[in-house]
């Protein structure tokens, strides 16, 4: 199964679970993206995450994000 986007709600236990469900977006030379969502409290787990996988990850304000999704719902959902 091909996903468009992936969103962590839940902080996973190991990076293994964090790379098989990232996994499922970018497929067949496709495109994709995850959201990880967490606390402040969890910061330390997500740097070792980033270190294991080898990449760093974009922060984005929760604010600004909510307001990317009204925008996009506002639009139906079109690409912009």
């Amino acid at each position: 199964m091909l996903c468009v986007q992936v969103i962590h709600y839940e902080l996973p236990n190991n990076t293994e679970t964090f790379v098989h469900r990232t996994g499922r977006t970018g497929r067949a030379g496709k495109k994709g993206s995850a959201i990880l969502i967490h606390g402040q409290d969890q910061t330390r787990a997500v740097k070792m995450i980033e270190k294991e996988v080898g990449s760093r990850f974009n922060e984005v304000n929760i604010f600004l994000y909510h307001l990317c999704i009204f925008c996009m719902n506002s639009l139906g959902n079109k690409q912009f």
